[in-house]
């Protein structure tokens, strides 16, 4: 089908494949600059400028739209903003700033099987649109999650070597050893602009303080940044870098497994930029939070689920639980203890606190379930009944184990703290887990 340009302008704009206007844009402009064709370069950037920069594709294709299932080859709304950065440069800073925050995150994939060339080349071209950017802000966490796409996407031969097929190898000069050559390539200036510290929070939808593709305004742990930074005295960097089930598809869902594997080497990596840079006045972040554990079985409980169905899931959650043993939710366990541990042999002077889970049943106004289904969830969270030990006692062993605080969030959310199907806490519930991990921050 053949699209009119002009009634369909931004399909060339925001085009994942061969029709992405912007990469053209930006090779005019390196090829302008090679030869020295002032006019020419000076008509990139003018276009760049007028085209590129529009209130609506922030409004209709942000940042965080590349960070769910990709369709082609390029991730349309980076590249958007990786050109704006390679074109007009240290000039447009704080505008690629606003709308690549330092909690933006896209994960390395992991490619299904049955997908198509152009998708094993997600990780290429993403990769090198946030290098990009990075060259023209300096956020470290850009930078991290490069050089994480690109690693990643090396470790599996079969996505590019070319004894296996031209159709996943050819990315490599399209975009891997193009992306390489441009870390040689050095950053803008800072311009005296400090670097500042670091605030790291990680899991799931409750970390994240929403279902959508990016942290929300009333999460938590951005309500902790408002807090930390009354007390630093000064702005500091927030990372929210959870995961909620609208970024999960195909082999990259919402679990704790997926933070172990994907999530987790991004923030170390992170962590060690700071630590080995000699500019950092504080090289250590100032706070760790973790809520992590909620999908394994309570985050498929839904407050509207019929009282029969809901009984039905849990006997089956205990039985796998009462196979491990003595019931203590190894699994859950391992992956814990290995996030944690890791976090804290990598930053051991920073405080890290984990949060318990609240029941939804046992106050939300949707619940169908009767006294005996609230209280099976509360034992599933907690201990009790049928269940040897709860998911919370998971968490809090962990934490015991390693040192850190634990912010006790069960039985502190009443009916008007959850969203509209009880599912996650609201802002008013937001706002009283972050009581609760404020007070074991001023107690650590």
């Amino acid at each position: 089908m053949t699209v009119d340009r002009g009634k369909h302008p931004f399909d060339y704009f925001t085009a994942h494949n061969y029709a992405n206007l912007p990469w053209a844009l930006v090779h005019l402009k390196l090829w302008a600059d090679w030869v020295q064709d002032d006019p020419l370069s000076k008509f990139t950037k003018d276009y760049v400028s007028t085209n590129l920069m529009k209130p609506e594709f922030d409004k209709l294709y942000p940042a965080q739209n590349d960070a769910g299932k990709p369709d082609e080859f390029f991730a349309p709304c980076l590249m958007r903003l990786a050109v704006v950065s390679r074109v007009l440069g240290a000039e447009k800073v704080d505008w690629l700033k606003e709308r690549v925050p330092d909690s933006f995150y896209v994960e390395a994939i992991n490619v299904p099987k049955n997908a198509s060339y152009h998708q094993t080349a997600q990780n290429w071209s993403r990769s090198f649109a946030l290098w990009w950017i990075y060259q023209t802000t300096n956020q470290k966490t850009l930078r991290s999650m490069a050089v994480r796409l690109l690693g990643d996407q090396l470790l599996y031969r079969n996505r590019w070597d070319k004894q296996f097929d031209y159709g996943n190898s050819h990315w490599i000069a399209q975009y891997a050893v193009r992306m390489i050559d441009a870390t040689y390539e050095p950053n803008a200036p800072l311009n005296g602009v400090e670097e500042i510290p670091l605030q790291l929070a990680a899991g799931d939808t409750w970390a994240l303080g929403g279902k959508g593709l990016a942290p929300d305004e009333h999460a938590y742990a951005g309500l902790l940044n408002k807090a930390l930074s009354l007390l630093q005295g000064g702005k500091i960097r927030y990372v929210n870098n959870a995961k909620s089930g609208a970024m999960g598809f195909d082999d990259n869902p919402a679990s704790i497994q997926n933070l172990v594997e994907k999530r987790l080497p991004y923030l170390l990596e992170l962590i060690a930029s700071y630590q080995r840079d000699p500019s950092e006045k504080v090289r250590s972040p100032r706070l760790i939070t973790l809520h992590e554990g909620y999908e394994v079985g309570f985050g498929f409980l839904k407050p509207s689920t019929k009282p029969g169905d809901l009984d039905q899931f849990l006997v089956l959650q205990e039985i796998n639980a009462i196979r491990s043993t003595e019931g203590d939710w190894v699994v859950v366990r391992a992956y814990l203890q290995s996030i944690v541990s890791q976090l804290k042999a990598a930053a051991p002077k920073s405080p890290i606190v984990l949060g318990t889970y609240d029941n939804p049943y046992r106050s939300c106004k949707l619940a169908k379930g009767g006294e005996e289904t609230r209280k099976l969830v509360d034992d599933y969270l907690e201990g009790g009944g049928k269940f040897t030990k709860g998911l919370n006692d998971v968490i809090r062993e962990v934490a015991r184990d390693n040192g850190v605080q634990v912010a006790e969030v069960f039985g502190k959310l009443a009916d008007e703290d959850w969203d509209s199907d009880c599912d996650t806490p609201n802002a008013s519930g937001n706002k009283k887990i972050a009581d609760a991990f404020q007070g074991q921050i001023r107690s650590d």
